[in-house]
Parts: structure tokens; C-alpha cells; sequence
């Protein structure tokens, strides 16, 4: 074989491992080939729809979240944690989806797994079914983040644009967090009834230590980031942890998941442009009733993600029917894996089989949407 033939031989090998490891990346880029066949200036409106601020914040998490994992913070809180309940699986796993619903309601539930899902995949090596622990950890992230109008995206939108009261719109969605957490509890004990508190998968751990000029330059970057994001100042937080990270710890640069970045980065890109094509459809959808707007509202988070959901809804849904809309939107980030920007995230970080996700989550997702309907879809 000639030199040539051999080079497209290796060409074709590494197109066939993409395609093999990265399906959904190959879908999504697929997908926007087909839509920029469907809108030919696809093309000249691709950066704007990029979200730079987004993904800004994105870039500056995975750094932050990935010099903690190093760090080897997670592995010790891990051992503390299942040493201090007598390595009960269940209590563990209780502990830990407590703690990131408390969390994602401050920090946003994309923050929120960014730095809990380094620790459930650090725990989940002493549990029988480690994906059962992701997958429950980003339920939580999703459920946490729906009680405050700045526990994720789609809810601060539906704050800004609304106008409503940030104590008006804990209190209404009160009713729904409490019924999708209490209903999440219950599901996570459900799923490892029966289980001995102490298995064969669970042992004693030892761990190298924690990195402390590590943990200390991460924990600070992570508050300063969190700060400079609630200010708007996205850009500025990842120069800040750029900078900062190339000066004390470059190493993570060689580490970070860039085809997250990519996936990202034609997650905006498609799904701007699906609600710009859905626009014309929906003005004639007479979203004015509780019932038609939480059906729609999951619907269309299922199609093209909760946050470009909420951005093509907004503008369609009345004021006096705001609550029905983020309950929708929030509902709808628990189903499928593209329902939830912070479903991608968790996935990927934690190296999570897609197939594994849906046989966990969609029982519950299930079960939440008939009560969530029978409760507010029919007043």
C-alpha cells in the first residue's frame, strides 16, 4: 500500500473512532448541516447565537471543577462521608443529593455539578451501581435549582422578564420543589431498596492526601467566578481563572474535556436556530391556560432543551400564567438527557452511558409529570 493509501486509511480509522466515542457530538454537528440546509444564513448567524457569556462560564467551571478533582478533595470527603454513616449506601447517596439540592439553589445548577459530580464519581467506585449515584446527583442539581429565580437559567429569564418579587417566586414554586425533591428522596431510596448497609463493592479507601495550594486556589476562584457571573461579568471570570490557573497550576490545561466546549458550543448554535424556525408555530399555540402551558413547556424541553425553551415561550406566555411556564421548563429538564443543559454536563463529566441516564431518570420524570399535571395542570 502506497504512503498515501496508508494516510487515508488512518483517516478513515480516526473518523470511524470519532463517530464510535463521540455520537453525540457527530449528531449535533449532523444536525446543524441539515438545519443550515433548512436556513441558508445559518452560517453568518452561527456566532451570535454561540452564547459567549455562556460558554465563557462553562470554560472557567471545568477548570475550576477539574483542579478540585485534582486537588483530591473529592476522595477524601468521599471516605469521611461513607466512613461516618458506617458505609450505608443508602445514607450516603441521601447525604449527597441533599447537599447538592441545597446548593444548586445559591450557586446555579450548573455550578452545582460542576463541583459535586468530580465527588459522586469519586463515591460511586463504593456503590453497586455507580450511574444510579450520577444520574440521582444531577436529578438533584435539576430539582435543587428550580425553587429560586437564580438557580438556573431558564429561571432567571422567567424572573427578569416577568418582574416578579425573588421571595413571590420562591414561594410559589415552593409547592413543586417540594413535591419533585420529596418524590426524588423517595425514588433514590426505591432504586436501592434491600441493599445491606456494607457490600462487597464498598471498602475502606485510602487516599494520597489533599493538594491544599490546589483546593485553596480553586475554592477562591470558584466564589470569585460565582460573584463575577451574578455581576454579568462572564468574560472577565475566565480571564480571571485563565490567568490565575496558567500561574499556579497549568497542568489542568492538559486535562480539561474541549470537546465539552465543542458540544456546547452546537448546542447553542442548533437550538437558537430550531427556535427561530418553531417561532412562527407558536403564535397561534394560545398558551392562556395552565394545563396547554406546562404540556407545551415540557414538550418543547424535550425538543431543544429547557433554556432556548424559555426564551421561545417567554414572549407567549401571559404574566398572569408565569408560574405555570417555569414549572414546565423545570419539569422538563428531568426528562430526556437534552432537556437540561446541566444533563449534558453531568453526562459527560461523569463519563455516564446516555442509555443509563434515560433508564434511571424517565421513571421518575414519569411519575413527577402525572402528579405535576394533576396538581397544577388542572386548576
Amino acid at each position: 500500500m502506497t504512503a498515501k493509501g496508508r494516510a487515508v486509511r488512518r483517516a478513515v480509522r480516526n473518523v470511524a473512532l470519532l463517530v464510535g466515542e463521540e455520537k453525540l457530538l457527530v449528531i449535533l454537528a449532523l444536525l446543524y448541516l441539515a438545519l443550515a440546509a433548512i436556513d441558508r444564513r445559518l452560517p453568518e448567524k452561527s456566532l451570535s447565537y454561540m452564547n459567549a457569556r455562556t460558554l465563557s462560564i462553562i470554560i472557567s467551571l471545568m477548570l475550576i471543577s477539574k483542579n478540585l478533582e485534582l486537588s483530591g478533595v473529592f476522595e477524601r470527603v468521599s471516605v469521611e462521608l461513607l466512613e461516618r454513616t458506617n458505609y450505608s449506601q443508602n445514607k450516603s447517596l441521601l447525604i449527597i443529593i441533599f447537599l447538592v439540592i441545597i446548593s444548586s439553589m445559591i450557586i446555579m445548577n450548573d455550578t452545582a455539578l460542576f463541583v459535586f459530580i468530580p465527588l459522586a464519581v469519586t463515591m460511586s467506585r463504593y456503590f453497586d451501581e455507580p450511574g444510579t449515584v450520577l444520574v440521582l446527583v444531577t436529578m438533584a442539581a435539576n430539582v435543587g435549582s428550580s425553587l429560586t429565580p437564580i438557580g438556573n437559567p431558564q429561571n432567571i429569564i422567567i424572573w427578569r422578564s416577568y418582574d416578579i418579587g425573588f421571595l413571590c417566586f420562591v414561594k410559589l414554586m415552593l409547592p413543586f420543589f417540594v413535591i419533585s425533591s420529596g418524590l426524588l428522596l423517595l425514588y433514590s431510596l426505591v432504586i436501592h431498596r434491600g441493599r445491606p448497609p456494607s457490600t462487597g463493592v464498598v471498602r475502606k479507601a485510602s487516599y494520597g492526601g489533599v493538594d491544599r495550594k490546589r483546593l485553596l486556589v480553586s475554592s477562591v476562584l470558584l466564589v470569585v467566578v460565582v460573584v463575577l457571573s451574578e455581576l454579568g461579568m462572564e468574560m472577565q471570570a475566565l480571564l480571571v481563572t485563565v490567568l490565575v490557573c496558567l500561574a499556579a497550576c497549568r497542568d489542568v490545561f492538559y486535562l480539561v474535556d474541549y470537546v465539552l466546549i465543542i458540544l456546547f458550543t452546537l448546542i447553542f448554535i442548533d437550538f437558537n436556530e430550531i427556535s427561530y424556525l418553531l417561532e412562527p408555530m407558536l403564535r397561534n399555540a394560545l398558551l392562556e391556560n395552565d394545563l396547554r402551558i406546562i404540556l407545551v413547556a415540557v414538550a418543547t424541553s424535550q425538543a431543544i432543551s429547557n433554556v432556548p425553551a424559555t426564551i421561545l415561550l417567554v414572549n407567549h406566555v401571559p404574566a398572569s400564567k408565569w408560574l405555570s411556564l417555569a414549572i414546565g421548563v423545570n419539569l422538563g429538564g428531568l426528562g430526556l438527557l437534552i432537556g437540561s443543559m446541566a444533563n449534558i454536563i453531568a453526562v459527560r463529566l461523569g463519563g455516564l452511558d446516555p442509555r443509563v441516564y434515560h433508564e434511571k431518570a424517565l421513571p421518575y420524570f414519569a411519575v413527577l409529570t402525572l402528579i405535576v399535571l394533576a396538581v397544577f395542570g388542572l386548576r
